[in-house]
């Protein structure tokens, strides 16, 4: 007895039950071709790899004046190592009036995100905020009516290698 290597289809129609053993995962399945077969994958190790890093400044009391965008190197600073895939970041922020403000965090190069990290005078902190690294590393943008105050600290990383 032997194993024939057989590539499932992108769907099943049903799945009655499942049950790992080791590294296999084993389910009755309906492709909706041959009926109601017993089916096997291998399970891959997951290739996440979020490091945590001592919380560590990158940018403290930075100034960035209205609809302002800064390019900041993180690859090599802070424990995260070149290759890097993203970051997480806890970023601090205040402005002098309580007026309405957005500040966001992206990949270098890349399109804003449209969604705010810090919404001014709503939140003075987001604990973790994790961005893409571009290849200058990330942007920050003041999308809000004026100079803001922020901070930025690296708390880990994910390595290149990781699966999105």
């Amino acid at each position: 007895a032997g194993t024939i290597p057989v590539t499932p289809p992108a769907a099943f129609l049903s799945i009655d039950w499942l049950v790992r053993a080791g590294d296999r995962l084993y389910f009755r399945a309906d492709d909706g071709v041959h009926g109601t077969e017993l089916w096997s994958l291998e399970i891959l190790p997951s290739k996440s790899s979020f490091h945590t890093v001592t919380s560590c400044p990158l940018l403290e009391g930075a100034l960035l004046e209205r609809d302002e965008r800064r390019t900041i190197p993180v690859e090599g600073l802070c424990g995260v190592p070149a290759g890097a895939r993203s970051v997480s970041l806890e970023v601090t922020g205040s402005s002098g009036r309580r007026i309405v403000g957005r500040f966001q965090v992206f990949a270098s190069g890349a399109v804003p995100p449209g969604e705010a990290h810090l919404l001014f005078p709503l939140s003075r902190s987001a604990p973790r905020v994790t961005s893409n690294l571009g290849p200058e590393g990330i942007t920050v943008w003041n999308d809000g009516p004026e100079t803001m105050s922020f901070g930025i600290r690296v708390i880990g990383y994910e390595d290149a290698n990781s699966r999105p």
